[in-house]
């Protein structure tokens, strides 16, 4: 069981926000490796994700060892903050971390809302 708290931003998600979503992992955990949920045992590193070669739900660990742990321990209170679950819905982007207002909750509040202030500012020029 993951459990944590739920950030979500509603609207139909870009396909370029998956990459900068997971672009702005990699400047935190630049170690950090994530797994497609298809995939359960095999993470690639960060710095190789490419849009289109993972289906809509990735976990994403600061790095290797912490994917380990939590594969085998699951959610302790060691493994805080440790690992983001990104869900790119239909309708919504849905990030589950840990704590809203741990570091890495506010990372993701703050990521959340400059996808949110780029939407506002795209302008369709046809």
């Amino acid at each position: 069981m993951i459990g944590g708290d739920d950030l979500i931003l509603e609207g139909v998600p870009e396909l370029a926000e998956y990459s900068l979503i997971m672009l702005s992992f990699y400047q935190r955990w630049p170690d950090g490796v994530w797994h497609d949920v298809e995939e359960e045992n095999i993470t690639t590193p960060l710095s190789g994700f490419e849009v289109g070669t993972q289906s809509k739900q990735t976990f994403v660990y600061e790095n290797q060892a912490a994917f380990e742990s939590w594969k085998k321990d699951g959610a302790t209170p060691k493994n805080d903050g440790l690992m983001a679950h990104v869900i790119m819905g239909a309708s919504d982007i849905t990030v589950v971390v840990d704590d809203r207002g741990s570091k890495l909750g506010q990372h993701t509040v703050e990521l959340l809302q400059s996808l949110k202030a780029r939407r506002k500012t795209s302008v369709d020029t046809r």
